[in-house]
């Protein structure tokens, strides 16, 4: 199966080669059947890519750590679901990843708009091709996740435990889906501007697919938040960090690509900046993509690297197509009007903001714990609460050993909850310690706030350091990310026919009556 996913491999690299250079070439002569070949090119490097990484699935799931991948990334005792996990973390796999899900990006475009935009779409099509084929290459030539080992070790390094959560473990492929999303829209937008027509196609092509980079990356920001509250033990949803910070700046830049679909039937947006909050989300995207790391915590080890080389050419080839975009965007695409969708993305952010500010009132306790012993505390709505330490217990898992505080937590004297905050040590079968230790915060969701426990150091006997935090508004934030991701939908899947009245677009696609001009030189 190694064999047969490393030639897929080079084969996809080919097609995508193909596939760029016959599109460009069939949209400069204006030659149809040269197109046509373009997208029967992307057809097959998605194919190809597929079948590559089925073949390393296949080696992460089997434990075939003949593999660097899988050497480097999984463990015997690494459940099986987090070992597909490990396709897209460490050196290699998240280029096939990102392969993977531009190309199936490029083949659903295409597909999308075959019998429309036959002047237009071979420059998206050429651009879609260009961008797989740097993908594929930095996997085939850099990084390439069919190497094997001269040694085939006994057991391979595992898996960060702080990784092995469910948010995590879709944090990375949810921003990817989103930066390599805004990958489309560019490609479209080019094509449209290099064919100097605007037709209803292209507005609803460009539009959905910048909403929906947008809609992944909503969504992959509340994961990242999620995680980093839930794992890290900081009591913060938010860090400066390689990991979060990159994803949120084209959040930025998409939201204000909706703020342009609203406001555009206004006339209140001009034209061109609807394709410099295009170019920018893809430029911040390109960039985000190339900052994703696997950890959680800043860890140059966990960088996915790109060859040098190959990095600063395609920057440089993506900072003139940009360019080149913004300039010649005379006539920009016109977006228009969502009302429901818009209201809901907008009570999302005032949820959002709302509840942001309601942590400004949080209340921290360091106290010390012994078994039986119980302190006082008081939330910041003034209301008393109790905790009642019943002991430390150690435990071995199957990759770690545990020490865990059962504390039992008492509102105003009633209502009394377990909350179990632990420290983990990480090891391998041998009982070698593989990661640095990691504390789990033990957490009790309430509907105003948050009651967050963190177990410290041992301050002699059983005896324990415990810091309480109370958070008000954090149900806020997460139900208000999730009405942004829905409002964002709504916005995107609304009927687009009124808006292109509003907006005076013809509903019938100019370009569709020159298409045998467009097909024939």
């Amino acid at each position: 199966m190694n064999l047969v996913g490393e030639l897929s491999l080079w084969i996809a690299l080919l097609m995508a080669v193909w596939a760029t250079g016959v599109s460009y070439a069939g949209a400069a002569l204006r030659r149809g059947d040269m197109a046509e070949s373009g997208e029967r090119g992307i057809y097959a490097a998605w194919t190809f890519t597929i079948v590559a990484s089925c073949g390393l699935v296949f080696a992460l799931v089997t434990h075939d750590l003949s593999l660097r991948p899988v050497a480097s990334e999984t463990s015997a005792w690494l459940p099986g679901v987090y070992a597909i996990t490990a396709f897209w973390r460490g050196r290699s796999g998240p280029l096939l990843f990102a392969a993977l899900v531009l190309s199936t990006y490029a083949a659903l475009a295409v597909l999308g708009n075959r019998g429309s935009g036959r002047g237009r779409m071979p420059w998206a099509t050429g651009t879609l091709a260009l961008a797989i084929v740097a993908c594929l290459a930095c996997a085939a030539f850099g990084a390439n996740p069919f190497e094997r080992l001269a040694r085939v070790p006994a057991d391979g390094r595992g898996m960060n435990p702080l990784l092995q959560n469910a948010a995590m473990a879709f944090h990375a492929p949810v921003l990817y889906a989103g930066f390599l999303a805004s990958i489309v829209p560019f490609a479209l937008t080019l094509g449209a501007q290099i064919w100097r027509r605007n037709d209803a196609g292209a507005i609803d092509a460009v539009q959905r697919w910048t909403l929906a980079s947008w809609f992944f990356l909503t969504v992959g920001v509340t994961l990242g938040m999620w995680a980093t509250y839930a794992e890290l033990g900081q009591a913060r949803i938010w860090q400066w960090s390689a990991v979060q910070t990159p994803s949120l700046l084209p959040w930025l830049s998409g939201t204000a690509f909706v703020y342009t679909v609203i406001a555009q039937d206004r006339r209140d947006v001009p034209p061109r900046w609807t394709v410099a909050l295009i170019v920018a989300t893809f430029l911040l995207s390109i960039f985000g993509a190339a900052q994703l790391r696997d950890s959680a915590v800043p860890d140059p080890q966990e960088l996915t690297p790109v060859p040098g080389p190959v990095l600063v050419v395609a920057g440089a080839v993506v900072a003139l197509l940009a360019a080149a975009l913004f300039v010649a965007a005379s006539n920009a695409i016109p977006l228009g009007r969502r009302r429901v969708g818009s209201y809901i993305v907008a009570a999302g952010f005032v949820l959002v903001a709302a509840a942001w500010s309601a942590g400004s009132m949080r209340k921290q306790y360091d106290v010390s714990l012994a078994p039986g012993a119980a302190v006082t505390a008081l939330d910041p709505f003034g209301r008393t609460w109790s905790f009642t330490s019943a002991g430390l217990s150690r435990f071995q898992q199957l990759d770690r050993h545990v020490v865990a505080l059962a504390i039992t937590a008492a509102r105003d004297g009633v209502a009394a909850r377990l909350v179990t905050p632990e420290w983990r040590e990480n090891a391998d079968r041998t009982g070698t310690p593989t990661f640095e230790p990691s504390m789990h915060a033990g957490i009790l969701h309430a509907a105003l706030q948050d009651v967050y426990v963190v177990l410290g150091r041992q301050l002699g006997g059983e005896q324990v350091a415990v810091r309480v935090t109370f958070i008000p508004g954090m149900l806020g934030i997460w139900i208000g990310a999730v009405l942004l991701a829905l409002g964002g939908l709504l916005v995107m899947w609304s009927a687009p026919t009124a808006y292109r009245v509003a907006a005076g677009v013809p509903a019938t696609p100019p370009d569709r009556a020159n298409a045998a001009t467009a097909s024939n030189p």
